[in-house]
């Protein structure tokens, strides 16, 4: 897989990762997060942590080679759109629980 890849790894997931090296080879890893805290409700357990590994992703992702020349205001506003829906959901999840 060649579009760049981000992998958050958070220590209580109810499956473990494969190594990062194995990854590696199957796709294109631009980013790997080993997070402090969290598990497999990460959106829940851990809101801030996962949006800012996101948002750095992207940040990333955006400046990728295979988009230069492009128009990228689009892809700014689709994860813009998407920061602010998954903070939503995640309040309002948290708020219900």
């Amino acid at each position: 897989v060649e579009v760049p890849t981000a992998c958050a790894i958070f220590p209580k997931e109810l499956l473990a990762w494969p190594p990062k090296s194995y990854a590696e080879r199957l796709y294109n890893v631009t980013q790997w997060t080993e997070m402090p805290r969290g598990g497999h409700f990460a959106a829940m357990e851990q809101p801030e942590l996962l949006i800012t590994d996101i948002r750095k992703f992207a940040e990333v992702w955006i400046r990728h080679p295979s988009l230069q020349g492009h128009n990228n205001t689009i892809f700014v506003e689709l994860f813009t759109d998407v920061y602010r829906d998954t903070a939503r959901i995640i309040k309002r999840a948290i708020t219900n629980y």
